[in-house]
C-alpha cells in the first residue's frame, strides 16, 4: 500500500474514532474534513485503563479497530474555544494501519507552523519530532517510519510535550505523563490481533 493511501486511511480512521468518541467530538471540524465516518461504527469499548493511558476497541463494517489514548497532565497557554486534547495511537490490522500516531489539538492549527513534540525523561528535554501534516484538528507524522519512532520513544520515556500554534496564532504547550502508555499500547495491540 502506498504511503498516500496509508495516510488517507489513517485520516478516515481518525474521523471514525472522532465521531465515536464523545470526549473528542467537541472540536471544530476543518474546512475540508476527511470522508464521513460510517454510520455503522460502534461506540468504543474500553479494554483497560493503565495509569494515565487507556485502550479501546470498536468495530466498523465488521473490521476491528483499536487505539490507545492519553490526555494532557498539564497545559500552558490557551486557545479560544478549545476542545479536548489527546494523543492517540491507532491500530487497524485488517486495514494495514499500525501505530498511526495523531495529536488531537482541540483547535485548528496554523498551517504555517509545525507541531513540535519532545519525548523524554524530563518535560522539555529528549527526542524531538516535527509534525507537519494536519487534518481534522490533528497533527500527524509524515511516514510510517516516523510513527514507529514516536511510538518507540513513547514506550521508553516519561513525558511527552506538544508545542503547537493555533490558526489564530495562540501558542499552547500540552504535557503528557507517559506512565502506563506501554501497558495500554500492548493491550490495544493484543485486542486487535
Amino acid at each position: 500500500m502506498t504511503q498516500i493511501l496509508k495516510h488517507a486511511l489513517a485520516f478516515g480512521l481518525a474521523a471514525l474514532i472522532w465521531s465515536a468518541a464523545p470526549a473528542l467530538a467537541q472540536q471544530a471540524a476543518p474546512a475540508d474534513p476527511p470522508a464521513a465516518p460510517s454510520p455503522t461504527a460502534s461506540t468504543p469499548k474500553p479494554v483497560g485503563t493503565f495509569k494515565a493511558w487507556s485502550a479501546y476497541t470498536f468495530e466498523d463494517k465488521g473490521r476491528l479497530m483499536c487505539y490507545t489514548q492519553g490526555e494532557p497532565a498539564g497545559t500552558i497557554g490557551t486557545a479560544a474555544e478549545r476542545g479536548k486534547a489527546a494523543v492517540m495511537v491507532i491500530q487497524a490490522p485488517d486495514a494495514a494501519a499500525k501505530d498511526q500516531v495523531s495529536i488531537v489539538l482541540g483547535f485548528a492549527p496554523s498551517d504555517e507552523k509545525p507541531v513540535n513534540v519532545t519525548i523524554g525523561a524530563k518535560a522539555g528535554r529528549g527526542k524531538k519530532f516535527t509534525l507537519k501534516k494536519f487534518a481534522v484538528g490533528r497533527a500527524w507524522a509524515e511516514s510510517d517510519s516516523k510513527d514507529r519512532q514516536l511510538v518507540d520513544a513513547m514506550k521508553r520515556y516519561d513525558w511527552l510535550v506538544v508545542y503547537s500554534v493555533s490558526a489564530k496564532g495562540e501558542k499552547v504547550q500540552d504535557t503528557y505523563n507517559m506512565s502506563g502508555f506501554g501497558d495500554a499500547y500492548d493491550a490495544a495491540v493484543k485486542a486487535c490481533k
